[in-house]
């Protein structure tokens, strides 16, 4: 009896061994394949999609795309190509897009908002920590010249707009209060909209 309960015992085991020896071999093939396609979405040669055409247009020639909604960030109306990938110490669209820059290049300018750095300290007292603000304060602290570093990846908001075609009719119709902010933003001016302070 206790010989047929040994070789039981040795099959399930050998059985769940080996089930997961194939999902491990499973896994590591996945990664490695998403690996590979990271790497491809950051080469510069890499066709963006087959059914979209993106934006060839050099920088100085291109013109503003009117925005989607009122303080929409605005889509990227030039080529992006040998610009990505954008890092905290490289990053090309502050070439043409700081404010002091912006004219000269006939560029959009980054917005003050993009200057503000909207995150409240934290602070320790106790082995707590705790955030300094009031409840449904607004926190905004200006950070001079410098871009606020928690938006320095420009193209985690702004994206090259392409002439994609999809089957689902559009009916959103955007409402702007001005049409000034069709192609500006007016964010740093309302940003605390609807938040009620104490």
């Amino acid at each position: 009896m206790n010989r047929y309960l040994t070789i039981i015992i040795i099959t399930i085991l050998a059985g769940f061994a080996v089930s997961c020896g194939k999902k491990t071999e499973k896994k590591d093939n996945f990664d490695q394949k998403t690996a590979n396609a990271s790497e491809s979405l950051l080469n510069d040669d890499v066709e963006i999609g087959k059914m979209a055409n993106y934006p060839e247009v050099a920088e100085n020639k291109a013109k503003p795309i009117e925005r989607s909604f009122e303080n929409a960030p605005p889509l990227i109306p030039h080529t992006v190509k040998g610009m990505m990938v954008i890092t905290r110490e490289h990053n090309q669209c502050l070439n043409c897009h700081l404010p002091e820059k912006a004219k000269a290049e006939h560029a959009t300018p980054i917005p003050p908002t993009h200057f503000i750095d909207f995150r409240p300290e934290v602070v320790e007292k106790d082995g707590v920590y705790k955030v300094n603000a009031k409840e449904g304060e607004v926190v905004a602290n200006k950070t001079k010249k410098m871009i606020n570093m928690a938006q320095y990846n420009c193209n985690q908001c702004h994206v090259p707009q392409s002439n994609a075609t999809v089957e689902i009719k559009n009916t959103f119709k955007p409402v702007f209060r001005s049409s000034s902010a069709k192609n500006r933003s007016n964010l740093s001016k309302n940003f605390d909209e609807g938040v009620k302070t104490k």
